[in-house]
Order: structure tokens, then sequence, then C-alpha cells
């Protein structure tokens, strides 16, 4: 749990490091971490999703499966550019695809106040936008808003192909 939480660092980094060390937890350490971080005001946005990638009722087989696969999903945001190679946009779309994932997403961005448009990242934007809910769209629409047109328009691209258009 510790490697979740290292002051004076970037969060990031933190995350990166930290989710690494965590992607075989036991069950019984998937749940725990889960409920600590459920309870914490301080999080960062991937800190904040990793606290609802997983549903804890789920069987210990199961949360284990989903924990991983979900966990590997919220990592590659961190590498996965919205703008780049058509591999990368498959990606995004198929992370769209997974509703708990999306879910904790809409979860993290909710907690951003007042974002700070140098941290708005193009990725997230892009798997809210490919999976084009009522809920996922205004969430999405609220950060793309702070960044340049040029991106804003690639992202929309997203959008645009999710609704077939």
């Amino acid at each position: 749990m510790q490697c979740l939480f290292r002051v004076g660092w970037d969060p990031y980094v933190v995350f990166d490091v930290g989710s690494k060390q965590c992607l075989n937890l036991k069950p019984h350490l998937i749940r725990e971490v889960v409920t600590v971080l459920r309870e914490r005001s301080d999080l960062s946005r991937y800190t904040y999703a990793l606290s609802e990638i997983v549903e804890l009722a789920d069987n210990d087989d199961a949360l284990r499966v989903e924990w991983k696969k979900n966990l590997t999903q919220l990592r590659a945001l961190m590498f996965t550019s919205a703008i780049g190679t058509e591999r990368q946009r498959a990606q995004l779309f198929e992370i769209a695809r997974n509703k708990q994932v999306v879910k904790a997403m809409q979860h993290a961005l909710r907690q951003e106040g007042n974002p700070n448009p140098k941290k708005v990242e193009p990725s997230w934007i892009a798997v809210l936008y490919a999976e084009g809910t009522s809920e996922s769209i205004p969430i999405a629409d609220r950060f793309n808003a702070l960044l340049a047109p040029k991106t804003q328009a690639v992202l929309l691209g997203y959008r645009d192909e999710a609704a077939g258009k």
C-alpha cells in the first residue's frame, strides 16, 4: 500500500511505479487497498480511478482477474497517445469498451474541481468520447475545452467515430 503514496514525488511517477507492484495482488490485499483508497480524499487522478476499477463483491478468482485486466488498461492510459498510431487508437477504443474502467475514470475526473489545463490527458478524453454515453460526453467536453483547438478536433474524432459519423 505504501507504494501508492510517496510524499514529495510526482503523483504520476508514484502511480506508475506503485501500480506495477500491485498488478498481482491477492484478493484480500486488493480489497484492503481499494477500501483504504475509497476512504481518502487526497488522491491523484490515477489513484482515484484505481479505487473504482473493481467490484469488491466479486469472488476471489473474478476479483483477481478483473483487477489485473483493469489495472493494466488504466496503466496503458499513461503510455498511449490519443494522437498516436492506429494501434494506440485501437487500444483506446478497447479501453472504452471496459465499462468498469470507464466508470473509474469518470469517478476520478469528477474529483477535479478546477482542472489544470497542463495536466489534461488527451488519452482519457479520447476514451470517454469513444465510450460515448451521456455520462462520459459532458466530462470529456469539460476537459477537452481546456486544450488547443487542433487537439480538441482530434479528440472529437473519437466521439464521431463512436457515433458512426
